[in-house]
């Protein structure tokens, strides 16, 4: 389990980091963020081509905001 965790933080670490670096506006602060779900604010134009870069490049899957946040990306 050790490991699982260990593997789960520095997944989490990085993807952070990356987001951070093409100026997506990551939630919560990064001292609440979890190691196991990533949530983030992309202005619209992002929406479609992020989801589609990060199946085709990286087989993950994100899914759309809900209610006022309908509309951006979270995964």
């Amino acid at each position: 389990m050790d490991e699982r965790y260990r593997r789960h933080k520095e997944v989490a670490a990085f993807a952070r980091k990356q987001f951070g670096e093409i100026q997506l506006e990551l939630f919560p602060d990064e001292r609440y963020a979890s190691d196991t779900v990533t949530a983030l604010k992309a202005d619209s134009k992002w929406d479609s081509k992020l989801k589609s870069e990060l199946v085709s490049r990286f087989d993950v899957m994100i899914a759309g905001g809900w209610d006022n946040s309908k509309g951006s990306c979270s995964g």
